[in-house]
């Protein structure tokens, strides 16, 4: 589905980096801007550094901690007015939902009174539930206060997955649209595959930083209680954004990685394992994995948001079963499946687009 080139004004807002990326959130956020058939479109984001590009504005901050962020939300606002003063008789703000509610709802709270405005707030997950489980009783409250706003202040909400979109209503009462967490196809496509010296033969694989906690639990779970049960000549290979040496010969660690060596990891590994029985939102590394056939071995809160039902998914229970799962498909050839078209970035994007379309700019 195509959708012709737009001459309206289009800002997307990331509390966060999305360019260059180096998690989950900001490889989604990104691959979203670049699908967005706007020519006057720019994306403004939170970063360490100036980052010269064509259509990115970046909000310097000193460090990537709460005080910053919110001191510098001042500026994020004027580089939106700035560019919405811009003539045109639409303009439509895309508000990237992977950071605490507060900064959204201040950029929305003063933004809803410009003129032609549609304002469309994309979850990555339901932020209260993150902040109750990993913050003080106050900031949980004030997430979930936060929120409910922006629900009620925004044209459009969407959700990642069925799961959350009946989340949204039961917490706020807010029919929100569906548009699942989702990555360029086109991109990917277009990768070459690149090896890493180090590589050993036979590998598990695992994306993710360990500063994250579920992360940092699920490869306590593998280092701890899987990788022991597998034969010596199987590895544990991590990559995400932590240089975190583990003192273990069998896991091998290399941090942030190239996008061609992570198509090389997913092709040769015997398979992604994730042992994860806690956590919020869709995870894009099963979609890489399986857009590259890769075999993916996790729990059922591991793969929960994702609809999609093949014979390289293996849901299973215990760290045990994984074992068992592993050392039976260790050796198997690998099962081509047709690529998920629901997943792909493109598709999506254009879908909700022409939804989008439907929908009557007003002052809320």
């Amino acid at each position: 589905m195509k959708i012709k080139k737009s001459n309206e004004l289009c800002a997307v807002v990331c509390f966060f980096d999305a360019y260059p990326a180096t998690t989950g959130a900001g490889t989604v956020s990104y691959d979203f801007f670049c699908s967005l058939p706007y020519k006057n479109k720019i994306l403004i984001q939170y970063y360490k550094k100036e980052i010269i590009k064509k259509k990115i504005k970046s909000i310097i901050i000193f460090k990537n901690k709460i005080f910053f962020k919110i001191l510098f939300l001042p500026f994020m606002l004027y580089a939106l007015l700035d560019f919405f003063k811009k003539k045109s008789s639409k303009k439509t703000l895309f508000i990237e939902g992977a950071s605490w509610s507060f900064y959204s709802f201040f950029i929305i709270f003063f933004l809803q009174f410009l003129k032609n405005i549609t304002i469309v707030y994309r979850s990555h997950n339901i932020e209260w539930e993150i902040r109750k489980e990993n913050s003080n009783i106050l900031i949980a409250y004030l997430t979930n206060f936060f929120e409910k706003k922006i629900c009620q202040m925004c044209n459009i909400v969407t959700s990642t997955s069925l799961v959350e979109k009946k989340k949204f209503f039961k917490y706020y009462r807010k029919e929100t649209d569906l548009f699942p967490n989702s990555i360029s196809f086109d991109y990917l496509k277009r990768i070459k595959s690149s090896k890493l010296k180090s590589t050993p033969k036979k590998f598990i694989f695992y994306c993710g930083s360990y500063q994250y906690k579920p992360n940092k639990i699920a490869i306590n779970c593998l280092i701890n209680k899987i990788l022991p049960n597998l034969p010596e000549d199987i590895y544990l290979v991590i990559t995400g954004d932590s240089d975190f040496n583990f003192n273990n010969k069998r896991v091998l660690n290399y941090g942030i990685v190239k996008k061609s060596n992570l198509k090389f990891l997913y092709q040769n590994c015997i398979s992604v394992v994730a042992p994860i029985y806690t956590g919020y939102g869709t995870r894009i590394k099963f979609i890489e994995a399986l857009f590259y056939n890769c075999p993916i071995v996790t729990t059922k809160k591991g793969f929960e948001g994702l609809e999609i039902y093949n014979n390289n998914v293996f849901i299973c229970s215990s760290p045990k079963a994984m074992v068992q799962k592993i050392r039976k498909i260790k050796n198997k050839k690998r099962n081509y499946v047709k690529k998920i078209i629901n997943y792909s970035m493109e598709y999506n994007t254009s879908r909700f687009i022409s939804r989008l379309s439907s929908v009557k700019a007003t002052n809320i």
